[in-house]
């Protein structure tokens, strides 16, 4: 049991795990299927279906940002672990770990908060060919292009109650 266990988000019954995302990894041949009410990430096997690995929030270390409630978390080229976290439950946080599975740890490499007002729901992280993150804050109505220092690149914003819930960048529309 936690703290979200009676989250009746579905009326139909209660949403104590909250499956919210499933990423293949074609170089390593698993699933990622991140459980956002635990706090935690799996990493299956897509032959066996055994699990690889339980990835949680505790693997990560002292002074970097902890996930919770991640959304999209996957598998870069570089092998590190990207995801979008909300970190206090409000504001979304894309982050990106060196994920050292023999010790589970997790060091943050790159993090970005955004500091939108607006419902904390969906988003996600991924780097684009150039090295920069394209960043999507789902609910707050924003996607961003942003460096690994930090600055950004450009913006994209809709009005409150107006959200994107996948983000990608198209190399050419014809």
């Amino acid at each position: 049991r936690h703290d979200q266990w009676h989250a009746a988000f579905y009326g139909q019954g209660f949403d104590w795990t909250h499956a919210n995302g499933i990423h293949y990894s074609s170089e390593r041949d698993s699933y990622l299927l991140s459980l956002g009410h635990l706090d935690t990430i799996y990493e299956i096997d897509r032959t066996t279906g055994t699990p690889l690995q339980r990835i949680s929030t505790d693997w990560v270390q002292r002074n970097n940002t902890a996930f919770t409630f991640q959304h999209d978390p996957h598998w870069t080229d570089d092998g590190t672990l990207m995801m979008m976290s909300y970190t206090d439950n409000v504001s979304p946080v894309a982050i990106e770990y060196t994920v050292v599975a023999e010790q589970q740890r997790l060091v943050e490499l790159w993090s970005d908060a955004s500091d939108e007002d607006g419902p904390t729901m969906l988003g996600q992280a991924r780097r684009l060919t150039s090295g920069n993150i394209l960043v999507n804050y789902g609910g707050k109505g924003l996607i961003r292009e942003i460096t690994p220092a930090g600055e950004v690149v450009s913006e994209l914003s809709s009005p409150l109650g107006a959200w994107f819930g996948n983000a990608r960048i198209a190399d050419a529309l014809f």
